[in-house]
């Protein structure tokens, strides 16, 4: 009896915490699948982004501006940062004739969507501290994030791209654009650089920072529950959420039909993110003729993007694509 009941004891407690693991595995993948929008807190979490248009740029070691832009319903907030080396570049008065100066390129910039663009703003200094660039450098925030209202989605990304895209060929009518590009801000500069090419646009290159081929990518990378069910479930059991969202960003399937010089940066340090760049590289190589892909190397991956490797080491970097393209916006 005594054996019976310290057998109980003893099972009944495993029992239970089996059937509970059990149940909480077979009930996850339909609770994500019954409710898609648990997807956008894990991809865009703009509900943990606060306005920061009162940011002084200045007081971040950064000359320029911050500004709205509004076109029909779309409302783009944007930072202007003119490159150092310009006479007038304390003197906010001299930033249109300063963007209209074709000798000086126009890179915009692309945010991942887990992070505002205010989380990006050492990549900006890394960027524009270069006495010699000369650079231009566009950023915004999607809708959604920051000081932009409205739903985080492919669309109203592509849509606010154009809606920069316009205003500056308004503005600067023959300055070469170019793109950067920071993880699923990547497939979001993708989408929208299809889009414009469609338009009878022009885009003169794209970089492509530690990307990641598809929104599953970023969410297997960041949760292995995700990766787990990947692993065992149909290929199209998180892509069919994500396109209820319109969150299905794809990087290898865009970037493959287009035909633009292409730089993919990957920090050695960090396996997963190699991989997936290696990832994006593979797919457009099979379905186009020309890639640059050059594979970023440094000792160290810290957080933000533009602290993963010294000053002398992007120079070099971006020289050797700007050799091998001969239109890259690096001196």
């Amino acid at each position: 009896m005594k054996n019976e009941k310290l057998f109980m004891i003893v099972t009944y407690p495993i029992i239970i915490i089996v059937a509970l693991v059990a149940f909480i595995f077979l009930a996850t993948p339909i609770v994500l699948y019954s409710f898609p929008h648990i997807h956008k807190f894990f991809i865009a979490s703009t509900f943990a982004i606060t306005p920061h248009a009162e940011m002084n740029l200045t007081a971040e070691g950064l000359a320029g501006r911050t500004f709205y832009i509004t076109v029909g319903s779309s409302t783009v907030f944007v930072w202007h940062l003119v490159p150092s080396k310009d006479p007038s570049a304390d003197n906010p008065d001299e930033y249109d004739r300063i963007l209209a100066n074709d000798t000086y390129k126009i890179v915009v910039f692309f945010h991942s969507p887990e992070r505002d663009q205010k989380k990006f703003t050492s990549f900006c200094r890394v960027l524009m501290d270069r006495k010699e660039q000369d650079i231009q450098l566009i950023s915004f925030d999607y809708k959604g994030f920051g000081n932009a209202a409205g739903d985080t989605t492919v669309s109203g990304a592509v849509e606010d791209t154009r809606t920069v895209y316009n205003w500056l060929r308004r503005r600067s009518p023959h300055t070469e654009i170019h793109f950067w590009a920071h993880g699923l801000g990547g497939s979001i500069a993708a989408a929208a650089l299809e889009a414009l090419l469609e338009d009878g646009q022009e885009v003169k290159s794209i970089v492509l920072e530690t990307p990641y081929p598809n929104t599953t990518a970023l969410l297997k990378s960041k949760f292995f529950v995700v990766k787990m069910y990947d692993a065992i479930l149909p290929s199209s059991f998180f892509s069919t959420s994500l396109n209820i969202l319109d969150l299905n960003f794809n990087m290898g399937r865009t970037m493959a039909s287009t035909d633009v010089p292409t730089l993919v940066l990957s920090g050695e340090a960090d396996e997963e993110a190699t991989s997936n760049a290696r990832d994006v590289v593979r797919t457009i190589r099979r379905h186009r003729d020309f890639i640059f892909h050059i594979e970023w190397r440094c000792r160290k991956v810290t957080r933000w993007p533009g602290q993963q490797a010294s000053e002398s080491e992007l120079n070099q970097i971006i020289r050797g694509f700007h050799s091998a393209t001969d239109i890259f916006w690096a001196p």
